[in-house]
């Protein structure tokens, strides 16, 4: 016998700051533990201090607060466990990257081992720090998103609720995509950029249609759809404008802009 659960009237604001939380938070502590990573604390970079315990709880908090909302809101079992699969897929993403770029740095960067290590043994290292965790993390992201979206206009919009919420959903999505164009460059994996551009972009496309609504409207919804529909724009515009900009896709941090340079 199931127990139905309220849905709070305030679901935008929850979802806006857990997206927040997601997205734009973890940036700002990566920007803060790249500006001191060459402080160590133990075997480990400030940066990567940062990386396994700030980001790591903001990525917690705001996926299990999620998660909260698709029981709340009734969605299907089989919705559920999707988006609980592609957390937890994230999160070894996430651990994985951490992992083998801190082992990576340690051992080519604080200390200069690199010699000593075997080929095959680095082209593994390598193969996890700059390869698939990469993969895992950006391609598993985007379908969360994608997840989301489908909640908000599937589920939790049945509700009412706050309508003003959309606006920090836009601004949080333009930043984020201009942030996500540089992510993408810096791990030279631009070439993943229009797999998860696809993967968000034909959900939105979707979900917007069986909406009936015009775009405009559409992006009223909540604060996800607001975000989706700015973010993937912003996305394509800030690959573009580094485009033009630079040339080419070289890293941020080979190209001397330390501020938008990101170790990833």
């Amino acid at each position: 016998m199931s127990t139905a659960i309220s849905l709070p009237q305030d679901w935008q604001k929850k979802v806006f700051w857990m997206l927040f939380l997601f997205t734009l938070a973890n940036t700002v502590a990566t920007l803060i533990g790249e500006a001191f990573k060459t402080h160590m604390i133990w075997y480990l970079r400030f940066a990567d201090v940062m990386e396994i315990v700030v980001n790591s709880a903001f990525y917690l908090a705001s996926l299990v607060l999620l998660f909260e909302l698709f029981w709340q809101a009734q969605a299907s079992p089989g919705f559920r466990r999707l988006f609980a699969s592609l957390a937890i897929l994230f999160f070894i993403g996430h651990v994985m990257h951490f992992t083998a770029n801190t082992i990576n740095v340690f051992g080519t960067e604080i200390h200069d081992y690199k010699a000593l290590i075997p080929a095959d043994l680095y082209a593994l290292i390598y193969f996890l720090d700059e390869n698939l965790s990469h993969i895992v993390l950006y391609l598993s992201r985007y379908a969360l998103l994608a997840c989301l979206l489908v909640l908000e206009t599937g589920y939790l919009v049945k509700s009412g609720g706050l309508q003003r919420m959309w606006v920090g959903g836009l601004v949080v999505g333009a930043l984020f995509g201009l942030w996500e164009a540089i992510v993408f460059i810096e791990g030279q994996k631009v070439w993943l950029a229009p797999i998860a551009f696809v993967i968000l972009a034909a959900v939105w496309v979707w979900t917007w249609r069986k909406s009936g609504k015009s775009i405009g409207s559409f992006l009223k919804t909540g604060p996800i759809s607001a975000f989706v529909t700015l973010e993937l724009p912003c996305l394509v515009i800030g690959l573009i404008a580094y485009r033009l900009f630079t040339g080419g896709f070289g890293e941020p941090s080979q190209a001397g802009l330390w501020l938008i340079g990101w170790f990833c």
